[in-house]
């Protein structure tokens, strides 16, 4: 088994990040509030979509036996819904505890460490669905909505 390939492994620069928080202060204020509606929102979608995915759902990037391209529901918005929801949730905990650490280590270790995962997840979905996953990539936004990907009919 190749390191990537470890369930482990992939979960480290969380469990790093929620340390960081810690570093924070914690007061409650607007900022707080406003991060608690983000960790409410982040959790929402990301139960919402692993529900969705149901057992496609993977820490490791790989396909599963039977895997399907999925392109309804939080899917037909972002192509990574769940790395958004962690993200939002990330966010969201510190604005809860204003930590200059967590901000920085997000900033330069988890998005970009969830941008190479998303690339790694997005090489495989091109080798196993072709032109199809093309098609999807192309007609929508890998992590960002936009009003367009609202707009279009489902």
């Amino acid at each position: 088994m190749h390191v990537h390939e470890s369930k482990h492994i992939w979960r480290f620069p969380v469990y790093i990040f929620y340390i960081t928080i810690f570093f924070g202060s914690f007061y409650f204020d607007v900022l707080s509030v406003i991060g608690w509606l983000f960790v409410f929102l982040g959790f929402i979608l990301y139960v919402r979509t692993r529900r969705f995915i149901g057992s496609y759902y993977c820490t490791v990037p790989a396909i599963k036996k039977g895997h399907r391209l999925i392109r309804e529901g939080p899917y037909s918005y972002v192509r990574h819904p769940i790395y958004l929801s962690s993200f939002i949730v990330i966010m969201g905990f510190i604005m809860i505890s204003k930590s200059i650490f967590s901000l920085v280590y997000c900033i330069f270790i988890c998005i970009p460490y969830g941008l190479y995962k998303i690339s790694l997840e997005e090489e495989i979905l091109e080798k196993r669905f072709g032109k199809s996953f093309r098609t999807y990539k192309k007609n929508t936004p890998m992590i960002l909505p936009t009003l367009k990907s609202f707009n279009r009919e489902k």
